[in-house]
């Protein structure tokens, strides 16, 4: 059960995380969803979730959120290297059901380079 759970050495926390990863990082984009990526030296892939307001209300980005957080949990061990992640939703995720988030999140997962 350990291997699910989302503990802080698992999430991008700081501000200068996410600009050394958006500056330096590589991106892959789909119709739902920006994918901002670059290999770490840690010893566990990390994750880092971008919903801004123009994405819909709290209660619709907070669902962004939890299916983002829920795939991560999920498909951690997808990821062959040690990554940083930061998904950034875009407005016509705000109208997807989950099954279809839980795809196009796939999408783009699988495009990272390994």
């Amino acid at each position: 059960m350990r291997e699910f759970s989302l503990n802080k050495q698992d999430k991008l926390l700081k501000s200068k995380e996410y600009q050394v990863l958006r500056f330096s990082g590589k991106k892959i984009e789909n119709k739902d969803f920006i994918l901002v990526y670059k290999i770490n030296e840690l010893i566990n892939s990390r994750l880092g979730i971008t919903v801004s307001k123009k994405v819909g209300c709290a209660v619709e980005r907070n669902r962004i959120k939890r299916i983002i957080r829920e795939f991560f949990r999920i498909n951690r061990s997808m990821l062959f290297k040690h990554v940083d992640l930061n998904f950034i939703a875009k407005k016509s995720a705000s109208f997807k059901q989950s099954h279809n988030l839980f795809k196009s999140l796939k999408e783009v997962t699988i495009k990272i380079d390994n």
